[in-house]
């Protein structure tokens, strides 16, 4: 039982901290570097949804709920970044990239949260079972961590302070392993619900927050670095135990 909360540990903070580590470093960079590699990491997440949140969310429970989860995400990230503009002066003085940063790490704990009830109820099933979905989880979780400390550091956050929140996002995995390995087994339409809502929230906060940002006709680079990602993604969803 301990082993699957340490691997469920292990796959969101390396996951998200190797991801937040390359975002602190290239945050600082040209404009045109950070929408690039934001490009890449939000065609990922886009790629994810599609291919591997929404069918699987849809397998476990039937296309009604899956869509009912994807409403719910959306909702809930919608609402957050109706909050964060209103009530922060910052933001309104018009720094974006830093409320697009916070507005992801909301998402990708939400995200992460269902990732860790997967490893931690597939460990109790069998050990090797949890052990894949580990390590799949923890390639999954490098572009979301860049994606969360890459607009932090771009907005003005200080680097260990952005390097530090993505790695957070990816604690949320720990969680979400305790409750897998505490109720063993979990019904599936509360996994497909939590995996639903999770795909929706990453679909909201990537074509809301993240693509008007780095799409403008001054750069040609982004557009390219988006199909990337979401080919990068595909090949993810299909690896073993994704």
């Amino acid at each position: 039982m301990l082993l699957v909360i340490l691997f469920s540990a292990l796959a969101g903070i390396i996951g998200t901290g190797l991801g937040g580590l390359v975002g602190v470093l290239w945050g600082n960079k040209s404009e045109n570097a950070v929408s690039v590699l934001l490009g890449f990491a939000g065609g990922v997440m886009l790629s994810v949804v599609c291919f591997e949140l929404m069918p699987e969310a849809s397998r476990l429970a039937g296309l009604p709920l899956t869509l009912s989860g994807l409403v719910i995400g959306i909702c809930v990230i919608l609402l957050l970044s109706d909050s964060i503009s209103r009530y922060s002066r910052v933001w309104e003085s018009g720094n974006s990239m830093r409320k697009t940063g916070w507005i992801m790490l909301a998402a990708m704990a939400l995200h992460n949260f269902p990732e860790g009830i997967a490893i931690g109820a597939g460990g109790m099933e069998s050990l090797r079972l949890g052990i894949t979905l580990a390590l799949a989880i923890a390639l999954h979780d490098l572009p979301e961590g860049m994606a969360v400390s890459l607009p932090l550091s771009a907005g003005g956050v200080k680097k260990g302070k952005s390097f530090l929140l993505a790695v957070f996002s990816g604690v949320i995995i720990l969680f979400g392993g305790i409750v897998g390995v505490s109720l063993g087994t979990i019904s599936p339409k509360v996994i497909a619900t939590c995996i639903a809502s999770a795909g929706g929230a990453m679909l909201y906060v990537t074509c809301q927050e993240i693509f008007p940002q780095i799409l403008t006709e001054k750069r040609k680079y982004p557009p390219l670095a988006i199909i990337v990602g979401i080919v990068a993604g595909f090949v993810l969803s299909q690896l073993p135990g994704a």
